[in-house]
């Protein structure tokens, strides 16, 4: 098993993001493309599962499209969470919550999966990029010491390792992107998301969408990512 993150990890050479930040320059800033680098061939969305509760505190997960089976509303490649949710009548996701169609496994136990499949598809499975987030008040005592790199506009720590550790944490953090010395392909679990977004050729990005433990869909470069884009749960 393999350990947490941990300072020692911490890269002072923070130029291998540039590949990354450059290819985000020149797309929208609410697009995939502002995202996740503009030069794959496929993407992906991949949702979280949801833990829904019920009036008796007990909980449960469930997938994004059981909500929508529950409320009445469309499963679709862009729906929104929040859009999917209020098709219901008010409260009724705690009086009568949705229920699994098939059993849902905690996002942990499926990322695991999804690292599993991305292993196979890099030619640098043990030497991979991390990057997280500079903006959490865990990481004030690192700021004067470790640079940082911009992407997209924001400030992110680097950490280097197997890709096996996308699972790990850092400072009880998790990785907000990630992705192989070869560029073969990049997942995004950006901060002010649900959701998680991978590019990659058409076969890597196949692959992990056929992990049937996860609830994925097909995504677009160009295809927006904000809340109010479900234009199909209005």
């Amino acid at each position: 098993m393999e350990d947490e993150w941990t300072d020692n990890d911490l890269q002072q050479d923070v130029s291998e993001s540039r590949w990354v930040a450059d290819n985000l320059k020149f797309a929208p800033t609410t697009t995939i493309g502002s995202l996740v680098p503009a030069t794959f061939d496929a993407y992906a969305r991949i949702l979280y599962p949801v833990r829904v509760s019920d009036q008796n505190g007990n909980t449960s997960l469930v997938r994004w499209s059981d909500i929508a089976r529950h409320t009445g509303a469309i499963a679709h490649a862009e729906m929104e969470l929040h859009a999917i949710e209020a098709k219901g009548e008010r409260g009724s996701l705690q009086s009568n919550p949705p229920t699994a169609a098939t059993p849902v496994l905690d996002w942990t136990s499926q990322l695991t999966r999804v690292v599993q499949v991305l292993a196979e598809h890099t030619s640098t499975p043990d030497d991979c990029w991390f990057a997280i987030w500079e903006g959490n008040t865990s990481l004030d005592d690192i700021r004067a010491t470790t640079p940082t790199a911009v992407i997209n506009g924001d400030n992110y720590f680097l950490l280097r390792g197997p890709g096996a550790r996308a699972t790990l944490s850092y400072r009880a953090l998790s990785p907000h992107i990630w992705w192989p010395a070869d560029h073969s392909w990049c997942m995004v679990a950006h901060f002010d998301f649900p959701c998680v977004y991978l590019g990659g050729s058409r076969q890597t990005v196949d692959a992990v969408r056929a992990i049937p433990e996860i609830e994925s869909w097909p995504a677009r470069v160009g295809q927006v990512v904000t809340a109010d884009n479900d234009k199909l749960n209005r």
